[in-house]
């Protein structure tokens, strides 16, 4: 982040110069934030620890969440194992990486279910496969 702001020609050590930079430009508030921290460590780095630095509130963005039509399109016109592989994405919400791990083994057709390996620290689970009309 340094070096971002370095190639924005900003004077580091001016904190005002940086401040005024920082509002002047088009980032994002999150990148911002991050930015000031960075120029916050980089202060402590050179002894400099009685600099005041604002802080940045971030703004709340609404997620984009796409509409089910959208999500099917999308997985139609993917080649087969990524159509496979979002499809179960999409109809589990597993993890990727729970995804990625399947094994035929996992798979059981007669009851529609998935035996997911957990990737982070949950139990094994058994997900129902739903039946697409």
């Amino acid at each position: 982040m340094i070096k971002s702001l370095m190639k924005h020609d900003v004077e580091l050590s001016n904190a005002e110069n940086v401040i005024k930079s920082l509002n002047e430009c088009s980032w994002e508030s999150g990148t911002k934030d991050i930015a000031i921290d960075s120029y916050r460590d980089y202060l402590d780095m050179m002894g400099l620890t009685n600099i005041k630095l604002p802080h940045i509130r971030r703004e709340e963005k609404e997620i984009f969440i796409p509409l089910e039509s959208e999500l099917d399109s999308i997985i139609s016109n993917a080649r087969s194992k990524m159509n496979a592989f979002l499809r179960i994405l999409k109809e589990t919400a597993v993890r990727p990486i729970e995804a990625w791990r399947l094994k035929w083994m996992d798979i059981d057709i007669a009851n529609r279910t998935l035996s997911i390996t957990p990737a982070k620290y949950n139990h094994s689970r058994k997900m129902k496969i739903l039946n697409k009309p």
